[in-house]
């Protein structure tokens, strides 16, 4: 069974670290995480992750923004804003 890819894309460096400590645990799932600094949409592109975790606030587009950004253009990731 193919693991189930998570990206994280979050502002604060502090909880996208936490939360792929904690799902990094889980032997099911690949957690990549991106650093705000870089495009979100570019690393979406790159890495065509399965689930999209975002925050709401983020330096380019609120997190809602590139959710839709994500689901029209690649509707297979299933994307979570959190806030």
């Amino acid at each position: 069974m193919d693991k189930i890819r998570v990206m994280i894309i979050d502002e604060h460096e502090f909880f996208r670290v936490g939360v792929r400590q904690t799902l990094a645990q889980q032997p099911d799932l690949e957690v990549l995480e991106c650093d705000p600094t870089k495009n979100g949409l570019e690393m979406i592109e790159a890495n065509l992750p399965d689930v999209a975790l975002l925050g709401s606030d983020l330096a380019s587009l609120s997190g809602i923004e590139l959710g839709r950004v994500i689901a029209q253009h690649y509707p297979n990731t299933k994307v979570i804003v959190l806030s």
